[in-house]
C-alpha cells in the first residue's frame, strides 16, 4: 500500500486503464505507470462512465 501511495495511487484518485496485455499500464493524471501483479492485487476500483 505504501508503494502505491508513493506512486500517487491514493483513495479517490481517478485512474484509467490504458493497456492490460502484456502488462497493466494505468494513467493517473498525466503519469503512466506499469504495475506488477502484487500491486494490482491490492487495488480496488469503482467503474465510472464519463
Amino acid at each position: 500500500m505504501k508503494k502505491l501511495i508513493s506512486m500517487g495511487i491514493i483513495p479517490g484518485n481517478t485512474i484509467t486503464l490504458e493497456q492490460n496485455f502484456p502488462l497493466l499500464l494505468i494513467k493517473i493524471e498525466n503519469t503512466f505507470l506499469a504495475l506488477d501483479i502484487e500491486s494490482i492485487r491490492v487495488i480496488y476500483v469503482s467503474i465510472i462512465d464519463n
